[in-house]
């Protein structure tokens, strides 16, 4: 530990593991709370059993509070002033005498797929028939087993099976070993990952002097790797994945000087997600053994939680809006502004707009390497698949990182053999350009380069757009005229669609309007009163209700 600095200042000890990530962390904590100018801080490293024990799954270990107990007992016995914890790693149960000071603000919830470039070029080539994940988590477990295939380049056609396997140890040591071939790919939370890849303002700390610098580590371990954010909405997170808790005594002699300081490293946008992260985790029992990822994400629209996983052989999965009171209940047939809706009872599908391939845009897509490639639906790979054979397809994926709008866009592309790096998870065009924008992503792929496959006449605030195709009206029937006109619901799926339908029809002014969370929502809010829904899952069970 670094020598109390001679100071005036009061000084306060922070409580930390000792693993590069907890250092790291720690570190960064304390460079924010130094810049207030009103404290000096320094660390002590304290050795937990969930460090010591790496060798069985921490749900397989009885007991409790692995990563906490031995921390939580130096700060009970003053050998610390407070503590910066993974707030995933506080049970609900605290010690008495213990106080959680602070919540920080967390960027990314996701968790992150890394796999070696040699399993990827296996998947790309059509010779992969079994992906072995490694992971000790049950959650993870079980939904990359039920889920990642689709995710896979050909998963689906060639039905590779997926499996995960046991793995323990800190950051360093997992990646390590799926370099080492031990494992195709390794799954862990971004953002702690995120932590390392911002590194420390200098080299005088202790994460340089008992591990080196945490950037040049991680760029040394990811040199042969590829990696895949998991949207939330499949992959959901553990409860309150992403945030830091940092706790101190409930009472103490400096008048709450540093409960003050901590305060202001407070998020409220975090603290209103995490909240219900963890009331949720109650409800299905809590521990280290829950097999359900939890996420809750902010939107213009409110909060958007996302389920998955399985408990007591219970299927659970679930997308939906946290609202105050539900949805209202429909009369009427339901317009859905999808070319086919035949997974919908009692509903329309949209006649009026038809996309047509343009001719120019083969050439010019051919040209781009190195490029930020945006899918912005399903409709495009479609145009993708028709227009371009699947050599073209394969150079496109291997000279440009492919991201997409949403989940399903993703499982899209992947049908045709291309890798995609992540998606806005129907979250919106910021949402990704905040994963984008990641230093993480950055080690692997430089600045930003967007060019966003879209259709004519669309826009994108990611920067250019290349168009697929544009949109055809066709002269609707007299019988989609009557009917359209007297829906009950209209659900857009963008704003040209909705623009559209407005000066052809005279639509139903009793109806309810609805959409869904990124730029269709951001574009007719302002003119519509809109329900937002979450997502296709929630819009299904509301049209059927």
């Amino acid at each position: 530990m670094k020598e109390k600095p001679n100071t005036s200042l009061p000084h306060y000890i922070i409580g930390t593991r000792g693993s590069l990530l907890a250092l790291t962390q720690c570190l960064q904590v304390k460079d924010q709370l130094e810049a207030m100018g009103e404290a000096t801080f320094s660390l002590k490293i304290i050795k937990t059993e969930g460090d010591e024990n790496t060798s069985a799954p921490l749900w397989a270990i009885d007991g409790k509070d692995f990563f906490t107990k031995e921390l939580d007992q130096a700060l009970l016995g003053n050998e610390v002033d407070m503590v910066v914890h993974s707030y995933k790693d506080l049970g609900s149960e605290r010690p008495q005498g213990i106080k959680l000071a602070t919540i920080t603000k967390r960027s990314f919830a996701n968790d992150i797929l890394f796999i070696r470039k040699s399993a990827l070029n296996e998947l790309q080539e059509k010779s992969k028939n079994h992906f072995v994940v490694g992971t000790s988590s049950p959650r993870r477990m079980t939904n990359i087993e039920t889920a990642l295939q689709e995710y896979l380049p050909w998963g689906a056609e060639k039905e590779i099976k997926v499996t995960t396997k046991s793995l323990r140890g800190n950051v360093n040591t997992r990646l390590k070993k799926c370099v080492d071939g031990e494992y195709d790919a390794v799954v862990l939370a971004l953002p702690g990952i995120e932590r390392l890849a911002l590194g420390l303002k200098n080299e005088e700390n202790e994460a340089y002097e008992k591990h080196g610098n945490p950037i040049a580590i991680l760029k040394e371990l990811i040199k042969e790797l590829d990696f895949m954010v998991l949207p939330l909405s499949t992959f959901p997170a553990a409860a309150s994945q992403g945030a830091l808790g940092i706790e101190c005594l409930e009472k103490r002699d400096d008048q709450g000087h540093l409960e003050g300081l901590l305060k202001k490293l407070n998020d409220e946008r975090t603290i209103s997600e995490v909240k219900r992260e963890r009331e949720l985790f109650q409800k299905f029992g809590g521990g280290c053994h829950l097999a359900v990822g939890i996420s809750v994400s902010s939107t213009p629209a409110g909060l958007r939680q996302c389920l998955r996983g399985k408990v007591d052989e219970k299927a659970i999965n679930e997308i939906s809006m946290v609202r105050e009171s539900e949805l209202p209940p429909l009369k009427g047939t339901r317009f859905i502004g999808l070319p086919k809706v035949s997974s919908f009872q009692n509903a329309l599908a949209d006649e009026l707009l038809t996309k047509e391939a343009l001719s120019s845009f083969k050439e010019e897509l051919l040209k781009f390497e190195g490029q930020d490639l945006l899918a912005t639906s399903p409709s495009v790979v479609q145009i993708l698949k028709e227009n371009l054979n699947p050599d073209e397809i394969a150079t496109l994926a291997n000279k440009n990182s492919w991201w997409a709008s949403g989940a399903k866009t993703m499982r899209k592309l992947a049908e045709i053999g291309i890798w995609v790096k992540g998606s806005a998870d129907s979250l919106g065009e910021d949402h990704l350009k905040e994963i984008r924008s990641s230093a993480l992503i950055d080690l692997f792929l430089g600045k930003a380069r967007w060019t966003s496959l879209t259709g004519e006449g669309n826009h994108c605030t990611l920067g250019p757009t290349l168009s697929l195709y544009k949109k055809v009206t066709k002269g609707p029937s007299p019988d989609f005229r009557k009917t359209i006109e007297e829906c009950g619901l209209y659900y857009w799926t963008s704003p040209s669609q909705y623009d559209a339908y407005q000066k052809e029809f005279n639509l139903n002014p009793d109806a309810f309007h609805a959409c869904g969370l990124g730029k269709t929502y951001s574009a007719l809010k302002e003119e519509k009163e809109l329900h937002a829904i979450s997502s296709m899952q929630e819009l299904k069970t509301w049209s059927e209700s």
